[in-house]
């Protein structure tokens, strides 16, 4: 009886035998896979590995002529009153003076009107 009792092995002691031989192999795994991906990252780029969005593409064309090297820039920078004239849209959003609604939330919140926007 006190062979059977010494042979005898509970759950918890077969669960952690199990993960003692587990570890390892999990291990050689993981530093395989990691050594893959870092061989990769470091190598050369494939043609045919990489895709490129034609949206993205599309979007970077549209910011292409936009793009002007300082050094050819003759004109000074615009003057707030300048930019004003250019886009009158904008003036009343630059003054503060947005219309009934912004007048109407700020009687509503006791907020204290600016006296000169940013923009000036």
């Amino acid at each position: 009886m006190a062979e059977r009792a010494r042979r005898s092995t509970s759950l918890m002691h077969l669960a952690i035998m199990a993960s003692t031989a587990v570890m390892p192999v999990l291990l050689v795994v993981l530093l395989v896979v990691a050594s893959a991906r870092q061989a990769d990252l470091l190598g050369p780029p494939r043609a045919g590995d990489r895709h490129i969005s034609v949206r993205h593409v599309a979007a970077l064309k549209t910011f292409e002529r936009a793009i002007v090297r300082r050094d050819r820039v003759t004109s000074e920078l615009p003057t707030p009153h300048a930019l004003l004239e250019h886009v009158p849209q904008c003036r009343a959003a630059w003054e503060g003076t947005r219309g009934i609604i912004e007048r109407a939330r700020r009687l509503l919140t006791h907020s204290i009107e600016r006296v000169s926007s940013p923009a000036t």
